[in-house]
């Protein structure tokens, strides 16, 4: 069994306006109905506007950074997503469905799933392996093996 610690760069600061651009809309959505619903009639605009500029800035300004984990490649047995010394996902080998390279040079990764495309992308994700590991192309043949053998 092989172990690779993976540690995410941080969001860069486009990335961040893009959240907050695409989020804060979504955010005062949930934010008005959610009001709607436990007072029985709509918030006024100031109390939307405000809650808006607070969303925004937060997102915005938020230091963010993706989570560090550590993958767990066993031949035998399949990979596992490690994080605090918790299993947070697995992928058995005997069960894996989908193995697909997402994004272009920077941000390339493998997913590994025991799920069909759909479910991968929106629900319950997968295992992604970074292009940037050192096993990258011998984990990426050792998961189209295990494809191909389902």
């Amino acid at each position: 069994m092989q172990t690779y610690h993976v540690a995410t760069r941080d969001i860069t600061f486009n990335k961040r306006i893009r959240y907050a651009l695409l989020g804060t809309p979504l955010f005062l959505g949930v934010f008005a109905v959610g009001l709607r619903v436990a007072s029985h009639k709509w918030p006024g605009a100031a109390l939307v506007v405000i809650a808006g500029v607070l969303d925004f800035s937060f997102t915005l300004f938020r230091k963010g950074r993706g989570a560090e984990y550590d993958l767990e490649v066993d031949e035998g047995d399949g990979l596992r997503l490690v994080h605090d010394g918790d299993v947070k996902r697995r992928v058995r080998k005997d069960h894996v469905r989908y193995v697909r390279e997402w994004g272009s040079a920077p941000v390339r990764c493998l997913v590994i799933s025991e799920h069909g495309p759909a479910f991968t992308r929106w629900l319950w994700g997968g295992i992604r392996v970074p292009a940037t590991l050192p096993q990258y192309e011998s984990i990426r043949s050792l998961a189209l093996s295990w494809l191909k053998d389902s």
